[in-house]
């Protein structure tokens, strides 16, 4: 629970900041700005505040902290004109989406659920993917990160760092 709502914190600042520093774009592709921008400040902010804290609870209340600076920043850097409305347009755009996206996520949901890591009734695990070398190299990033100094280290290299571009694994530990 405590994941969704530092989630829902991210992408709805993600969402204010472009709405102030972009209102005249239309308001979906505000909306999937600000939501592309929120992930990545998800991705970013813990990460760096885990260089003076390492990546624990505090790198990611600092994080929050860092994320209300900023968002309070781009309001006072904000364009002063209103921001433009919904119209038609944009409700045609919306449902053409919708038909497209609902879907594929659906789809995507599913194969998820079916195909990647699930835990069988007798506790076995079953991967039905083919990640011969991958998953267990990004299960070890994603345990090893918690409450890891920065920079991380290989969890299967000790004493050499990780060179790997670990944000996404980041978001899963």
């Amino acid at each position: 629970m405590q994941a969704l709502a530092y989630l829902i914190c991210f992408l709805g600042c993600g969402v204010m900041s472009v709405r102030w520093l972009l209102p005249r774009q239309r308001v979906l592709c505000r909306v999937w700005l600000g939501l592309s921008l929120g992930l990545m400040e998800m991705m970013w902010l813990p990460a760096l505040c885990a260089f003076l804290l390492d990546f624990t609870m505090a790198a990611h209340w600092a994080a929050l902290g860092l994320l209300a600076v900023l968002t309070t920043g781009t309001f006072f850097l904000r364009d002063k004109r209103t921001p433009r409305p919904w119209d038609r347009e944009e409700a045609r755009q919306l449902r053409q989406a919708l038909l497209l996206v609902v879907p594929l996520t659906l789809l995507s949901g599913y194969l998820q659920y079916t195909h990647v890591m699930r835990v069988a009734a007798d506790g076995s695990w079953h991967v039905g993917q083919s990640t011969y070398g991958d998953l267990p190299m990004h299960l070890s990033f994603i345990t090893g990160l918690k409450n890891a100094p920065f920079p991380p280290e290989y969890p299967f290299y000790p004493g050499h760092r990780l060179s790997y571009s670990f944000l996404m694994d980041s978001l899963s530990t």
